[in-house]
């Protein structure tokens, strides 16, 4: 009686491990693809293969009269437990991915496809009027994408487009924008105090239809906090009070993490 209990133990822990050594797998491909998604599908594929399999295993072993292998006892005694640990595998390497920094989707700011397309549409613009409206995407995706030089002539030019073209709607965007762009590359030379000036400036923009609504870009405020350049970014963030006031608390939020000195979640304001 004890030998059978001990052995129901012991098959009851290889089911465990072996299921457990293919989720961690499954989480090591979340943190490498850095999709959570993507991550549950691969894994509820290897899941439901190895599991038909066992049962196959299991079906033949008991037609050939051999119905206690070990592959039968686990899938026999482990069948709801597995589903258990495999959903919360998932649900762990998700939440692992969701929150490790480096992992998250808004990090890398923009992908190599916004920068082609940014560099199509600039190079199909004519005239002054069409290249400010294209010349901001340019400059922020050449600071991932494309040499140095490229991302400062273009922010340059928006910059002096801006004045030449007037106060449109996009006047706000061109300002931010272009000094922004300016101090990602000053901080990248290691000129801080450039950046930090630069990142000033960028706040002191007038705002715009897309600014006043959806709010900043804060790849260089983020860079800067990372720096340790809080009081410059607290400081950009009164800057922005003026024109963003549609931000739901998000700057007193962003304000509280820098006070208690937290990196902010600045999702998707990292790509606008």
């Amino acid at each position: 009686m004890a030998h059978d209990a001990r052995r129901e133990r012991g098959i009851l822990l290889a089911g465990v491990l072996w299921y457990s050594a293919l989720l961690i797998a499954t989480a090591g491909v979340a943190v490498a693809a850095k999709s959570p998604l993507w991550a549950a599908l691969v894994g509820l594929f290897v899941a439901f293969a190895v599991r038909n399999g066992q049962l196959l295993y299991a079906l033949g072993a008991k037609r050939r009269g051999r119905e206690h292998t070990l592959v039968a006892r686990v899938v026999r005694s482990n069948r709801p437990l597995v589903w258990v640990l495999h959903f919360a595998a998932l649900g762990l390497c998700a939440g692992v991915v969701l929150a490790y920094p480096e992992g998250r989707r808004y990090e890398a700011s923009y992908l190599k496809d916004d920068h082609e397309r940014a560099l199509r549409e600039l190079a199909s613009a004519s005239g002054d009027r069409e290249r400010f409206y294209e010349l901001g995407r340019a400059a922020k995706t050449s600071v991932f994408f494309g040499p140095p030089e490229d991302a400062r002539r273009y922010a340059e030019e928006l910059l002096d487009l801006a004045l030449r073209v007037g106060r449109n709607w996009n006047y706000g965007n061109a300002v931010h924008d272009g000094h922004v762009v300016l101090g990602l590359l000053a901080l990248r030379e290691g000129r801080v105090e450039d950046a930090k000036t630069e990142l000033l400036l960028a706040g002191r923009t007038p705002g715009s239809p897309q600014l006043d609504t959806f709010g900043p870009n804060m790849s260089l405020a983020r860079d800067l906090l990372r720096r340790g350049e809080g009081a410059t970014v607290l400081e950009y963030f009164g800057l922005c009070r003026w024109f963003w006031k549609l931000d739901h608390g998000a700057l007193d939020r962003w304000e509280e993490d820098v006070r208690q000195g937290r990196e902010p979640d600045f999702g998707a304001n990292l790509v606008f």
